[in-house]
């Protein structure tokens, strides 16, 4: 982005492992505004509109205010960029494809999921009907792990066309688009029992996701 606006400043916090883009050119934040009006779809929009209230006020600028948008998910990109800052790919192995030492059936298990606050803690607007949105896409349901949690986890096989269908057509953009080739990767390893050297490979797989990923492109 840094690049794209030619301005701004990138902050590594050493706390959270997170990177953040500061701009303060009035120009190019007004131009920034532009770029994203109109297409926000969370409660987060309503920072948006604070600062465009003060940009019009400071500036004497006369930024329209655009409402969310209410268009399909799926027609444009962005729940691509909102997994690339919340989403989650994981493969899970049970039973004797574990590392657990369980002498159940072994199964191999994709999982696509998204987890979010019940009530978003800045503005105190309700974050269920977006997350509803979202589950609907992939036709599975939004799961309340706590008072203030939900998730939806997309991991039917017979599902997972959903899920390829979106991010093939709007591709991941950070180290996650990496997470999803090896979730990709994991398909071929779906309704069928393993040889020891598929067990092995899936296993390999598995571990390279994430939080263990070593390698980046």
């Amino acid at each position: 982005m840094k690049s794209i606006f030619n301005t701004g400043s990138l902050y590594k916090e050493t706390l959270n492992d997170a990177c953040k883009y500061r701009i303060s050119e009035t120009a190019k934040l007004i131009e920034m505004i532009n770029l994203i009006n109109g297409k926000f779809r969370t409660p987060k929009i309503k920072y948006l509109h604070r600062a465009i209230d003060h940009i019009n006020l400071i500036h004497n600028t006369n930024i329209e205010k655009l409402p969310l948008d209410i268009s399909n998910i799926d027609s444009n990109a962005w729940l691509a960029g909102f997994t690339d800052a919340d989403g989650h790919f994981q493969i899970s192995l049970e039973g004797i494809y574990g590392l657990n030492k369980s002498l159940c059936r072994g199964r191999v298990k994709c999982i696509f999921s998204i987890k979010q606050r019940v009530i978003d803690k800045g503005t105190g607007d309700s974050c269920i009907p977006f997350m509803s949105k979202i589950a609907k896409i992939f036709q599975c349901n939004i799961q309340y792990e706590s008072e203030n949690q939900m998730t939806f986890m997309a991991q039917a096989d017979s599902k997972h066309y959903l899920t390829k269908s979106y991010f093939d057509k709007y591709p991941l953009m950070t180290s996650k688009h990496l997470d999803y080739l090896c979730f990709l990767e994991g398909l071929n390893y779906l309704g069928k029992r393993l040889t020891s050297q598929e067990v092995i490979e899936i296993q390999k797989i598995k571990n390279s996701m994430n939080k263990n990923r070593t390698f980046f492109n």
